[in-house]
């Protein structure tokens, strides 16, 4: 298995189709560097060693192969027919990243007043924005809390990074501690503790946060 050194871009609009709904056969992708005209460099592999033309080209159907983007580029994208004729632009394209996903497992009893459920290492350096609350996860359906549960989430040296709260419908929000925005770099680890569970003795779960480069 080759693990993705880079995101996949996913556009930020709709299937490329024009104004009858058919496919636009042959359109083409074009992406450049935020704020400039300088063309940028995109990936048709996981480790990002073979570059995509620029632009990228769909196929007859309308359809795009695999792009993937590197973590260090913030892109601008035009998007145009075979011709040249502008379909969609975004500057800066507001990519955004499915980076953070932990999963923790507890059995043996209740967890402890300041138990540490997951320590997650970024691979690159991101950023949670303030106030942010876009957020899910699951908890195995027969260990549903009584009340809300809450995780404090702090990096390696304590700070505090945010907080997940699972209600008792299983669902999850997310916030950061809100006067800013969060960021790691890379390597930096990001610790999820947890306090007492209400009706919840072993239990797994898992939690997705999207976040962006930083």
């Amino acid at each position: 298995m080759t693990l993705a050194a880079g995101p996949i871009f996913f556009k930020p609009w709709q299937t490329t189709v024009d104004n009858t709904g058919v496919p636009v056969p042959g359109a083409l992708m074009n992406f450049y560097v935020e704020g400039t005209s300088t063309r940028a460099t995109t990936y048709s592999d996981p480790g990002l060693t073979t570059p995509h033309t620029n632009p990228v080209v769909a196929d007859s159907a309308g359809v795009y192969p695999v792009i993937y983007l590197s973590p260090t580029v913030s892109y601008k994208v035009i998007e145009t027919d075979a011709d040249g004729n502008l379909i969609e632009s975004a500057d800066p394209a507001n990519f955004v990243r499915p980076d953070l996903l932990v999963a923790w497992q507890w059995v043996g009893g209740s967890p402890l007043s300041s138990q540490i459920l997951f320590a997650y290492v970024f691979a690159v350096n991101a950023t949670f924005p303030a106030d942010y609350d876009g957020a899910y996860g699951w908890v195995r359906p027969s260990a549903l809390p009584a009340s809300n549960y809450t995780i404090t989430l702090t990096n390696q040296d304590g700070d505090a990074a945010g907080t997940i709260v699972i209600d008792t419908a299983g669902d999850f929000t997310f916030t950061t501690p809100g006067s800013a925005p969060i960021s790691f770099d890379a390597g930096e680890v990001l610790i999820g503790t947890g306090g007492t569970a209400p009706a919840m003795t072993d239990f797994s779960g898992a939690f997705v946060a999207t976040i962006g480069a930083s």
